[in-house]
């Protein structure tokens, strides 16, 4: 009998602290809340969502919200460690962007 090589599992993939933390949102058990909106803005949005979708709808927009939220979070922990980024560096790489409008 001869003895089978044992490969190696695939390391689990490295998730993002803002992945995780829309992970765990989205994993989250649906609780009923209370909001007060003006009125125009809630009857735009039940006419933009359709019938039955304003809660889905308003979900969509406050995870959006949440996800920039965490983006600046992160932007500001860079900031913090390793400083502002350098403006000519951020130019520098925009005019090296395989499709950078050319004036």
């Amino acid at each position: 009998m001869s003895a089978q090589p044992v490969e190696d599992p695939e390391p689990e993939p490295v998730i993002s602290a803002l992945e995780e933390a829309m992970r765990q949102a989205l994993e989250s058990k649906f609780q009923k809340v209370s909001v007060s909106m003006p009125s125009a803005l809630v009857d735009l949005v039940r006419s933009r969502a359709g019938q039955g979708e304003f809660s889905r709808y308003v979900t969509g927009a406050v995870q959006e919200r949440v996800r920039l939220d965490l983006l600046a979070d992160l932007s500001a922990e860079l900031d913090a460690e390793y400083g502002p980024v350098d403006e000519e560096q951020v130019e520098q790489a925009m005019r090296e962007w395989p499709d950078f409008p050319e004036d």
